[in-house]
């Protein structure tokens, strides 16, 4: 992990986003996971906050990218962020909740749950499958952020962020044809 250190904390327009993202540092702590804050919020970060580039597409969401052991582990998080009352699950996905606030959250598992291809496919039947490459990377060159609250978190690096959405055009370009190639 680089050791640049990204200071958010003075913009109290981040605060709520500050409180979604403790919640989500404070339960992965207690089962050991790494989260990692990955998609457009990870760009607005950079880009907006950091560099003063305004964006034309804010983001609606917040994406977690999530260095679990194995399915367990990540069933263990998602319970405990459900069971804290900070957050709602969804019936219609596994990796969506949406906190108190209102503002849906995103779940992607990596790491232990990948295969040699570097994929994971959803349980229970495995019909979904996403390609994770690139977030093994991206967790080892994040940089910290400090939020509004003291709170404390790991975004991915705008090199990272580029290599994450070209992964994500190439494995769903047909479904969403302009969205990454927007993004990036």
């Amino acid at each position: 992990m680089t050791n640049t250190l990204l200071d958010f904390s003075r913009r109290p327009e981040l605060a709520l986003h500050a409180r979604v993202i403790g919640d989500v540092e404070a339960a992965a702590a207690a089962v050991g996971v790494a989260p990692l804050i990955a998609g457009a919020f990870a760009r607005d970060l950079h880009l907006l906050y950091r560099h003063g580039i305004n964006m034309q597409r804010k983001t609606e969401d917040i994406d977690f990218a999530l260095a679990v052991p194995d399915w367990a582990g990540f069933a263990a998080l998602r319970d405990r962020l459900t069971a804290s009352g900070a957050f709602e699950g969804s019936t219609a996905a596994a990796h969506r909740l949406r906190h108190q606030s209102g503002w849906p959250v995103d779940l992607v598992p990596f790491d232990g749950v990948e295969s040699h291809e570097r994929k994971i496919a959803w349980p229970p039947r495995q019909e979904f499958v996403m390609d994770v490459f690139g977030f093994r990377e991206a967790l080892a060159t994040a940089h910290v952020v400090l939020l509004p609250g003291n709170v404390q978190t790991r975004v991915v690096s705008l090199p990272a962020l580029a290599l994450l959405k070209i992964v994500c055009w190439q494995d769903r370009h047909y479904v969403s044809p302009r969205k990454d190639a927007h993004d990036l």
